[in-house]
């Protein structure tokens, strides 16, 4: 990144993200418990993998169902929900903003792209 144009950071793909963490667990010596782990997995039958599937999900549905709910709230999706909806106040606002220090009005501009096609 010299020029100071693009991603900061290069993104990698889901598969080359996984095949980097299992290499790296690999050329290890040591039989710690990633490597156990991917050694077990390696061995899981079709039964087996969707028992650990469900076993994951059910771990994530309690989780979130743990998470704090503040007072005044029913559920965390409806905290979740109100904070999605006061962000995109607050991004149509700056937006606004952005847009009348361009020079534009927000008439001129009917799709929401900032009048970039």
């Amino acid at each position: 990144m010299r020029t100071g144009a693009g991603e900061m950071f290069r993104e990698i793909s889901r598969d080359d993200e996984i095949t980097s963490f299992v290499n790296g667990v690999l050329s290890g010596e040591s039989e710690d418990f990633k490597r156990r782990f991917i050694a077990a997995l390696s061995h899981l039958s079709a039964e087996g993998w969707a028992a650990l599937e469900q076993l994951v999900e059910d771990t994530a549905r309690r989780k979130d169902a743990e998470k704090p709910v503040p007072p005044g709230y029913s559920s965390r999706a409806e905290l979740e929900a109100e904070a999605r909806a006061e962000a995109e106040d607050y991004y149509q606002e700056i937006l606004l903003e952005k847009m009348q220090e361009a020079g534009l009005s927000a008439s001129n501009d009917t799709d929401g792209s900032g009048g970039v096609a």
